[in-house]
């Protein structure tokens, strides 16, 4: 319940953020209220209401001392005036790597190597990209994929683990863009699927061990913009998924196998990773 509170709440404020409209001030003093559609080296453009009529038309960024970004709740430019001059879409790509963490406790009866054991498979690596389509200036769709890879072996008794855990699934971002334009503030949920993988070796006989369930994605993050072509990400994502059943391959047999819900397998897992973000616009 509290998850799908979550969701709802974060889906709700996309349709709020997507509504907002913006705030420019002049350097001498007057305010726009306004929806700001596009911002270059020396101007910024805007559709505003004047009288009974909407207008779009541009002004200097000499002249301007301040803008803020979703500063009015009630928009009162509709949608359909933004058309014209506003950027329609935004295919924006990420590729990233970093540190994966999975965060499920281990069980109090594990003996002490064990534990140790098993804790060095709980920290890996992940790399993975994103690709968003962003049909407005601060609300994209699009979908995620990582894989995190993990490996430990105790070469005193034989025993190894290779352990890789991908995600793939659609996902909705929100941005949220700074004054001068080259930060932005992410937030992303996304709905999935998690891939289990476990190659085991045990003295010589090879065991597989793969599972696959519905995975929940969170992420937060922050674009710097280094130039219009290019720019660089760092972010957190956190995602949740629980076994409830395994298929073991060993000596050729296959057999699948439910699993009791106190022995259910965690997949919940942190990273943080750093990459680069690339944005193609189209008019």
């Amino acid at each position: 319940m509290k998850m799908l509170s979550l969701i709802f709440f974060m889906v709700i404020s996309v349709i709020s953020f997507g509504r907002s409209q913006d705030l420019i001030v002049t350097t001498t003093g007057d305010s726009i209220h306004c929806r700001i559609t596009k911002v270059d080296n020396k101007y910024t453009y805007f559709t505003f209401k004047y009288k009974d009529e909407f207008r779009q038309t541009l002004i200097p960024t000499t002249e301007i001392r301040e803008t803020k970004r979703n500063f009015f709740s009630d928009p009162i430019i509709p949608a359909g005036m933004l058309k014209n001059n506003e950027t329609k879409g935004i295919l924006l790509g990420r590729m990233y790597g970093g540190w994966g963490y999975r965060t499920a406790k281990i069980s109090s009866e594990v003996s002490s190597d064990a534990r140790e054991y098993l804790e060095e498979l709980k920290r890996g690596f992940t790399f993975g990209g994103e690709m968003y389509y962003y049909s407005s200036e601060t609300v994209g769709y699009g979908a995620v994929f990582s894989i995190f890879r993990t490996s430990n072996e105790i070469t005193s008794t034989s025993i190894a683990d290779d352990i890789s855990i991908s995600y793939v699934g659609p996902s909705v971002q929100t941005r949220m863009r700074s004054g001068d334009g080259n930060i932005y503030l992410l937030s992303t949920v996304g709905l999935g699927y998690l891939k289990y993988s476990d190659k085991v070796k045990i003295d010589n006989n090879d065991i597989t061990i793969d599972a696959g369930t519905l995975g929940l994605m969170f992420g937060f993050g922050i674009d710097f913009k280094i130039n219009d072509n290019f720019g660089g990400t760092i972010g957190i994502n956190y995602l949740q998924g629980q076994l409830t059943e395994i298929t073991v391959l060993a000596d050729g047999e296959q057999e699948t196998i439910k699993l009791d819900k106190k022995n259910y397998e965690s997949l919940n897992r942190l990273d943080i990773n750093i990459g680069i973000y690339i944005p193609n616009s189209f008019k």
